[in-house]
């Protein structure tokens, strides 16, 4: 039997995935395999796809302030993967609590004048962050599988792994289309982390995939709604931006969820219909489309990567939550370095970020 051997073996075909694969194609040979027959069909595929700088606090911040120039310049490969939207948090008068109140404290008036959907007599406050942009997500991930396929990097689809045993200095990895023996594995399953660790004999972290809920509904104004910002409810029960002809909106919600190719529940885009109608005057009927995603957290909300401490040769890059698609050129990049090093790339480190904040050995396993 022939058994196929690579340097490092990466798990998951999403941003975070083809990210690790561009940093570590550099100077080693990389296979990336998916269980799914589509890249990016997962979590990727069903982002919001926003830049927001002030998301996820002091545990996320630094890699999100450290991707912001990538994507800017267009990793090297385009003119921009950035266009700017902007942010309007808007607390209601149904609000128990504010969770957030990012960028300048702005008035009603100037709400309106930000986007004149909205019912003034439900807002009780407003501010408004211009540090916020639209991220091109497909052709950012374009951009980091073509530099992986550049410097060799080779991807197959619909290849699950059944199970990983470390044998002498390499792994023997048993998949559904063979066996591949490899140097390291890097986890970037994403809600699949947790089982892929287990599959590996290294213990999980604990991480947690939990269901949002997203929609479309056409835009049925006389005002053009394209340079509205992306509209945000201070209490995180609501969101909706504009997008060409319609209005694409969310509960917002975090539902605990097993592992799986989530749909939506009829129960959840009622309700985000319902409080999109409370807040605003966009009256959406009917639907357009819909859809579920997975965003997956570590206990502490934090990113998990590195080398597992019980098993350097063994790789985390997951617990993305929702700023995977944001914070992925600082996260992969840090992935490759901690491999190299032991430490975060200098960039992330000036954020305040630390290698022993994002380890998995933090957890109790």
């Amino acid at each position: 039997m022939t058994v196929e051997s690579v340097d490092a073996l990466v798990v998951g075909a999403g941003i975070a995935g083809f990210g690790v694969a561009a940093d570590l194609a550099a100077d080693r040979s990389v296979l990336v395999i998916e269980q799914f027959d589509t890249a990016t069909s997962q979590t990727t595929g069903r982002s919001a796809a926003q830049f927001i700088a002030g998301y996820g606090g002091a545990q996320i911040q630094p890699f999100s302030l450290a991707s912001h120039e990538w994507f800017a310049s267009g990793g090297g490969e385009v003119a921009t993967l950035l266009e700017p939207r902007g942010m309007l948090t808007i607390a209601s008068v149904a609000d128990d609590a504010v969770l957030h109140s990012d960028g300048d404290e702005v008035s009603v008036t100037a709400a309106l004048e930000l986007c004149p959907a909205l019912r003034p007599e439900r807002i009780a406050g407003a501010w408004y962050d211009e540090r916020v942009f639209d991220i091109d997500v497909a052709e950012a991930v374009t951009v980091f599988r073509r530099v992986a396929r550049r410097h060799g990097a080779e991807i197959r689809l619909g290849c699950r792994i059944v199970s990983a045993e470390r044998v002498g200095e390499r792994w023997l990895v048993t998949t559904s289309q063979g066996t591949i023996e490899a140097g390291t594995i890097v986890n970037a399953a994403g809600a699949w982390a947790d089982e892929v660790a287990r599959a590996s004999g290294v213990p999980p972290c604990g991480l947690v995939p939990m269901r949002r809920t997203a929609c479309t509904f056409r835009y049925k104004g006389t005002v053009d709604h394209r340079a509205w910002p992306l509209v945000f409810s201070a209490a995180e029960a609501w969101y909706f931006k504009p997008e060409p002809g319609q209005i694409m909106a969310s509960l917002a919600d975090e539902t605990p969820t097993e592992p799986s190719d989530v749909r939506p529940e009829e129960e959840d885009l009622a309700l985000c219909l319902d409080r999109i109608n409370e807040e605003t005057t966009l009256a959406p009927r009917s639907l357009s489309s819909s859809w579920a995603g997975l965003r997956t957290f570590a206990p502490d909300r934090g990113f998990v990567l590195g080398p597992d401490p019980l098993e350097p040769s063994f790789v985390w890059c997951a617990g993305q939550g929702g700023f995977g698609i944001q914070a992925a050129p600082a996260v992969s990049e840090s992935v490759g370095t901690l491999m190299r090093t032991g430490e975060l790339p200098p960039a992330v480190l000036a954020g305040g970020a630390t290698a022993a904040a994002v380890s998995a050995g933090r957890f109790v396993r």
